[in-house]
């Protein structure tokens, strides 16, 4: 840039020496007046120059920082989004941790749910065995007890029958014995009465044969 302006400069001076050559001045006066207002003309230019040049710094420092804040401010809502895409993506995996929690919590929840009913329904099962066992065992002991009472029973009644059987034929033959023993002494009877009578008798004879 600083090249280009001594060139530039370099070139009005050579332009004005061509100029003041090529003009005619009435006097020394016109000549000088004419270099005063061309070296002021020449100034002005230059400071012209420098003002554009300043602001044309300027704004490429403005087009630059301008820039840079633009670049900044994406960069920032770059950062802000990719933040809350973050903070999106965190949440969202804290939600899928919390919900894989709750489920294998859950499931937990069930397996144990599932092993207490079982040992529930397995321990009903062993209390019904146990209770059909019990009620068969009392009723085979009923039905014992009924058919030792039973047999008790007709353990009785065939005892009192051969009782009465027995009795019956010792009272038969006990009133066969007396009427046996009855026959008995009715007949020694008889023979002591026809003793008697024979004794008679002879005794008669005797008499009458000692007669």
């Amino acid at each position: 840039m600083e090249h280009d302006r001594e060139v530039v400069t370099n070139v009005d001076s050579t332009v004005d020496i061509v100029e003041e050559h090529q003009l005619n001045f009435g006097s020394e006066e016109e000549r000088i007046g004419w270099k005063r207002e061309n070296a002021i003309r020449q100034k002005d230019q230059r400071w012209k120059e420098k003002m554009d040049e300043i602001l044309l710094q300027q704004r490429m420092s403005f087009e630059l920082e301008k820039l840079e804040r633009s670049n900044r401010i994406a960069a920032g809502k770059a950062d802000a989004r990719r933040k809350v895409l973050e903070e999106k993506v965190s949440l969202k995996q804290q939600e899928l941790e919390r919900e894989y929690r709750d489920r294998k919590r859950q499931v937990n929840i069930e397996k144990l749910e599932l092993k207490r009913r079982e040992a529930e329904e397995e321990r009903i099962k062993k209390l019904k065995q146990e209770a059909d066992a019990q009620q068969k065992e009392r009723q085979l002991r009923v039905e014992h007890s009924k058919a030792v009472r039973r047999e008790a029973l007709i353990r009785r009644a065939a005892e009192k029958w051969t009782n009465k059987k027995l009795n019956d034929a010792m009272n038969e033959n006990r009133a066969k014995n007396i009427d046996g023993i009855e026959a008995e002494r009715h007949r020694r009877d008889l023979e002591r009465v026809q003793q008697a009578l024979k004794n008679g008798e002879t005794k008669r004879q005797t008499r009458l044969d000692e007669l």
